[in-house]
């Protein structure tokens, strides 16, 4: 099933999200960091069939689940990554500089996307992104500006001088963003406004325009409990609801369940998804529901993915084996097609070389 809508309005949101790179790229799913320095994560990734282990590696047009070694600094930041084939042999690497500030400077890959510089004012914002292409040819190069430490405008042009990309901000007596906008021109359409309403506690409850009769335009409601944990985000289009997702959560703040739900004209969709974590916050189940609005969920077929870990003794994981079985609703494996399969079901191991400081 796709999920064209959530798609297209995720890229949306994305759009206005405010450019700034990570000043400490995160160190892939370590969690425990505190304890102890990492110096390195050496990633591979195998499939399991007949009992024998396969090495799966990454290519240059799909890197799976970070594969390869990634080095950090003592203070924590990401420096390299090399993606590595079967022999441990490079294929491409990348790495990352920074600043006096630890502020990220550059970062380079010239077989994936080139190069990005950063420069920043004073106060430490980013007010410049140039960007380079594989041969090292300046592409694009972003402006941003300040109105105090709020960011009010961002601007990209190519090196041929043609616009690229525009957004504005807007923010209300406290700082708080209240609208934005975006433009492929130089210039910026009033219709493609975004408005920005929040509740009395700060959490973002809605997200709309206005057509050319000033009139409110839903995108986006989104509502919470009484943790201010995301309980919905509902989706609307000229105003009709397309699609929702409802979370519900664990003690420990981690979600129980997802459930998306798409609307057409005839019936309503779900995908639903249960959530099961040890301890250690780590997820050991996902089962993944497919089925029509009013029909009962034990006659969907259901995916079940189940996961298993040895750790170190910082409490990092070293060793992950996931299990993915496709059941129908008479409980019996289903066979379907992938890429390796033993019984109607895909099994994957993980290993993770970590190194300390």
């Amino acid at each position: 099933m796709k999920y064209s809508t959530f798609f297209s309005l995720g890229l949306l949101l994305i759009a206005f999200i405010q450019l700034s790179p990570k000043i400490y790229p995160e160190n892939q799913d370590i969690k425990r960091l505190e304890k102890q320095k990492i110096k390195s994560i050496k990633k591979t990734f195998f499939v399991i069939n007949a009992n024998k282990e396969i090495r799966v590696v990454p290519s240059l047009l799909k890197d799976l689940k970070d594969l390869g070694t990634t080095y950090f600094d003592k203070e924590g930041r990401k420096i390299k990554y090399e993606k590595q084939l079967k022999n441990d042999s490079v294929l491409n690497t990348q790495t990352w500089s920074y600043n006096r500030n630890g502020t990220i400077e550059m970062e380079v890959d010239y077989k994936s996307f080139g190069k990005y510089m950063y420069d920043y004012n004073a106060a430490g914002n980013l007010i410049k992104k140039v960007t380079f292409d594989k041969k090292d040819s300046l592409k694009y190069t972003t402006l941003i500006e300040y109105k105090d430490t709020l960011k009010i405008k961002e601007s990209s042009v190519a090196s041929d001088g043609r616009h690229v990309i525009s957004y504005i901000w807007e923010y209300d007596s406290k700082g708080i963003l209240i609208s934005s906008n975006q433009s492929f021109r130089s210039s910026f359409n009033p219709k493609d406004k975004k408005y920005y309403n929040y509740d009395d506690s700060g959490n973002k409850i809605e997200l709309y325009k206005k057509n050319e009769k000033r009139n409110k335009l839903k995108l986006i409601e989104y509502k919470y409990n009484n943790k201010k944990e995301l309980l919905k985000i509902t989706y609307y289009s000229n105003n009709k609801q397309t699609s929702e997702i409802n979370y519900t959560y664990d003690i420990h703040g981690n979600y129980s369940t997802t459930e998306r739900i798409k609307h057409y004209s005839e019936f309503e969709h779900i995908d639903r998804k249960e959530y099961l974590r040890n301890s250690k916050g780590d997820l050991i189940q996902r089962i993944t529901y497919d089925f029509k609005k009013g029909a009962k969920i034990a006659s969907a077929d259901k995916i079940i993915e189940t996961y298993k870990y040895v750790y170190d003794r910082y409490d990092n994981w070293i060793e992950k084996e996931s299990y993915t079985t496709i059941k129908n609703n008479s409980n019996i494996i289903v066979e379907k097609s992938t890429y390796h399969k033993e019984n109607g079901r895909l099994k994957t191991k993980t290993y993770r070389n970590i190194e300390y400081y």
